[in-house]
């Protein structure tokens, strides 16, 4: 008689293989995330979001849920470099937030960044001639200082592609939006100075410090995405949304990473522009 080897045993089923997530799945996850608290596996994200047209997708998903009846007025834009793609997501309303505001610490540690955000004084609707720089620039009503707040719903997100952050919408968590100006032109904002600090004793002070130089530049880029950009209606996606006058933009970080804890208090200044303050309750 010859002894049967042991991994030809019959008695042991193999293991089920998870069914690989779809668009929809992902989208139940993230939403499920935002309301639980819970972080989904950047892996997992990664095999759905194979591409920016997709992580643009699953944005516009969850923006339908979040607010079917309130769309985005706020947007983060953002680029690494000049020579980089920007890339861009929608804040949702209900996280968008005048200074002063006292928010919930949604996490033991709350990420935040100095930054300057650009407001729409006229609508740019879609058309098939792009805007030029100077027409951009012509639309900008002015300035504001803004404090974003990261809140990630990936797991290990520090470790994360680009296109994983983009699905969830670049780990927004909130935006708050301070004092500003319309002279906006007349400012040099390489050389303008940044102050973040935390229950009144400074963090970081830098000056010019912004990636681009001068986050002007992701604008024409910013307006042409909204004129490309289909909103995702109940019966499908509708027409491109192009920009709103009264819109938003934040434009990147300032600082360094920066964290604050429930009880604290954050204060944003930009010399030339005005500040911005929070607390986490």
């Amino acid at each position: 008689m010859t002894d049967r080897p042991a991994d030809t045993d019959t008695d042991t089923e193999p293991a089920a293989l998870e069914p690989a997530w779809t668009v929809d799945r992902l989208v139940e996850a993230l939403f499920a995330a935002r309301r639980d608290g819970t972080a989904i596996a950047a892996e997992r994200i990664a095999r759905v979001v194979t591409s920016a047209d997709i992580a643009y997708r699953v944005q516009a998903r969850i923006d339908a849920r979040l607010s079917p009846d309130r769309p985005a007025a706020a947007w983060k834009a953002g680029a690494d470099s000049r020579d980089s793609l920007p890339t861009a997501a929608p804040i949702v309303p209900s996280l968008v937030h005048a200074s002063g505001a006292s928010l919930v610490a949604t996490h033991p540690v709350c990420i935040v960044e100095a930054e300057i955000a650009y407001r729409f004084g006229v609508d740019m609707p879609p058309r098939a001639a792009p805007y030029t720089t100077d027409e951009v620039a012509d639309a900008v009503a002015g300035i504001v200082v803004a404090i974003e707040v990261v809140s990630p719903r990936i797991a290990d997100f520090t470790n994360a592609s680009p296109l994983v952050k983009l699905a969830d919408h670049l780990v927004n968590g909130a935006l708050i939006v301070g004092d500003g100006t319309t002279a906006w032109r007349r400012i040099d904002l390489r050389r303008q100075k940044a102050t973040l600090s935390i229950d009144g004793r400074v963090q970081q002070a830098v000056t010019g410090s912004h990636a681009l130089g001068n986050p002007a530049v992701l604008l024409p880029w910013f307006v042409a995405h909204l004129g490309r950009l289909a909103t995702l209606e109940a019966d499908g996606a509708g027409p491109p949304r192009g920009v709103k006058a009264g819109d938003v933009v934040t434009t990147g970080s300032w600082t360094k990473v920066v964290e604050a804890r429930a009880g604290q208090r954050v204060d944003v200044s930009f010399d030339a522009v005005g500040s911005a303050s929070v607390r986490f309750a």
